[in-house]
């Protein structure tokens, strides 16, 4: 796929209606972009590294570094990656690209956190080039509030557990179907009072974005959705307890 005429940065970005025609990330776009970006906004500073394109269902993109964990200042990029797992606007993947720059730039400077990669350095580069473009970067990758590409995500059953309140849910690898029942009979009966989990089998694709938990542990992660979409997910799918 071919951008339709060069970014001209001087103009409004917001011209660019349909940069993106399959609206997801096409490889030689990134890199194009990538450049573009570097010389736009990091005075070509930044060094040049592999950039993949991969499906990943939790986040927009990645940054691959290697070195000591709690010595930052000896990581070395080794590649960028972006999801095509997820529909985007044009500013949304510009957006993207640029969080990921600014990634790139933390650990070529030293800067990187090794408690959280979202930290006080890279917040205050994300706050200034915010100043620089006309587009939204955003604070993290996660792409929780993105509707999925149903051409390169696959539906596949899940275990989804759905708290009364309508909008806490938690998924689970279909294996643990029979275990995860047996494990929340063990619950204070308060909190199942107060709760009443309803366990079902669903393959609802918006939820194939979120990360699915393979093993029981102290916790579950729960994801706060639309009521609409827990709706749909009772209404699709198969109950297999009612607490």
């Amino acid at each position: 796929m071919k951008l339709r005429r060069p970014i001209q940065f001087g103009e409004s970005m917001k011209k660019y209606k349909s940069l993106f025609i399959e609206k997801s990330f096409e490889l030689r776009d990134v890199v194009k972009l990538y450049k573009e970006f570097n010389k736009k906004y990091f005075y070509n500073k930044l060094g040049t590294y592999p950039i993949n394109i991969k499906t990943m269902k939790t986040v927009g993109g990645r940054v691959t570094s290697f070195g000591i964990k709690n010595k930052p200042e000896d990581w070395v990029v080794k590649k960028i990656t972006f999801s095509d797992a997820i529909e985007y606007t044009d500013d949304e993947m510009y957006g993207i690209i640029m969080h990921e720059m600014i990634h790139v730039k933390m650990i070529e400077e030293g800067k990187g956190d090794p408690k959280d990669s979202h930290g006080l350095s890279f917040l205050n580069e994300l706050k200034y080039l915010q100043s620089k473009t006309p587009f939204k970067i955003p604070l993290t990758d996660d792409i929780d509030n993105k509707k999925v590409n149903k051409d390169k995500v696959k539906s596949k059953d899940i275990i989804a557990i759905i708290l009364n309140n309508n909008t806490s849910i938690s998924l689970l690898n279909i294996t643990l179907k029979n275990s995860i029942i047996e494990d929340i009979k063990s619950s204070p009966n308060a909190w199942l009072e107060k709760f009443k989990p309803t366990i079902m089998i669903t393959n609802d694709i918006e939820l194939q974005k979120y990360p699915v938990k393979r093993k029981i542990g102290r916790s579950l992660p729960m994801y706060r959705i639309d009521k609409e979409d827990v709706s749909r997910i009772r209404k699709e799918g198969k109950v297999i307890h009612q607490f």
